[in-house]
């Protein structure tokens, strides 16, 4: 947990730079932040408890202790403590955390990436999902591609339903699996495929990704204004 909390840290410092790097309206910082309106550009947002109703165009980078995001993006990269995410997301969503909720009114057109410890999927999915975590909640939704979880304790029910492949480890333990309906089912063990079951290394090797993404935009904003 201390290392988590030394990236979001260094996260944190990093937006705080960015602020002085970048135009006024691509990036917003403060201990409780509300971003609201529609933006034509990616988003760079940091603070302890932020909230997003605003509409963006483009990439929205936030990080925080408490995320709740109500608007829309195309892409959404989201770190932090606690996150609720009830947006549109017309691509990708890339969330990393602690307890991760997409609730019943969010809208995620493509692909969802995920590396948290609580996970709760609460909305269909148009294509693939991809969790990490220590207990992952699928009741009542639709997968419409394949689903990759790696979770020590997986919940489904007869409402759940993914269209493609589920792959999960063997030491899972699954409730509802032989109700939910599945297109085919691929029990794995980690070291075939190289992935251990603990997400705060996942959580922290995501982190260090988006960091990494983060300065090239940086310095690609820096000499290319």
């Amino acid at each position: 947990m201390k290392k988590l909390l030394c990236y979001l840290g260094l996260c944190l410092v990093m937006f705080f730079m960015m602020t002085n790097v970048y135009a006024v309206n691509v990036s917003q910082a403060g201990d409780t932040v509300n971003q609201k309106g529609e933006y034509d550009s990616t988003r760079f947002v940091a603070g302890n408890v932020v909230s997003s109703s605003a509409s963006v165009d483009g990439i929205s980078f936030i990080v925080g202790n408490e995320v709740t995001l109500k608007g829309s993006t195309a892409y959404g990269f989201y770190v932090g403590n606690i996150i609720n995410v009830r947006e549109k997301v017309n691509k990708d969503l890339f969330v990393a955390g602690n307890s991760i909720r997409l609730d019943s009114d969010a809208v995620i057109s493509r692909d969802v990436y995920i590396a948290g410890n609580h996970v709760t999927i609460q909305t269909n999915i148009a294509r693939d999902l991809r969790v990490g975590g220590s207990n992952v909640n699928l009741s009542g939704v639709t997968i419409g591609g394949d689903a990759y979880i790696f979770a020590e304790k997986i919940i489904m029910d007869s409402d759940t339903v993914i269209t493609g492949k589920l792959t999960i480890p063997e030491e899972s333990n699954v409730t509802g699996l032989k109700s939910a309906k599945i297109g085919d089912i691929k029990r794995v063990k980690d070291n075939s495929v190289k992935i251990e079951i603990n997400p705060m290394r996942l959580v922290v090797s995501f982190i260090i990704s988006v960091v990494s993404a983060f300065l090239v935009m940086v310095a690609l904003f820096y000499f290319i204004p």
